[in-house]
């Protein structure tokens, strides 16, 4: 069974695309991940969890315990902040992620997409 890996999904884009994923009636079991406390209330997910990117550990567990075959990378801090704060989110959250999926080794590699913001600039 595919199992979808969604970060960021209680913002902006990762809504709709748990939205998308849905209504392509695609064969899969939907992981949404996001930092808030509690899922939203249209449940378009099968699994919710919290975790805060930036947290290595957390980050390895949830991969291992998920072992998915696709990502939809979508956290991201947008809007005014620090630069160490989008530093710690949008590039150490990021490469907590794929470190973890690295270290799974999974067989195939899960499919992976990621969206960026002008934050990056």
């Amino acid at each position: 069974m595919q199992r979808v890996l969604i970060t960021g999904a209680t913002g902006f884009v990762g809504g709709w695309m748990l939205k998308r994923l849905r209504q392509s009636r695609l064969d899969a079991e939907l992981w949404a991940v996001s930092d808030m406390p509690s899922p939203p209330g249209d449940s378009l997910f099968d699994e919710y969890r919290q975790l805060d990117i930036r947290d290595d550990q957390a980050v390895q567990a949830l991969v291992a315990e998920c072992r998915p075959t696709h990502v939809f990378h979508l956290a991201g801090l947008v809007g005014p902040a620090p630069l160490a704060d989008y530093l710690a989110v949008n590039a150490v959250g990021s490469s907590n992620l794929y470190n973890a999926l690295a270290d799974l080794r999974l067989e195939p590699a899960p499919k992976i997409v990621q969206i960026g913001s002008p934050a990056a600039y």
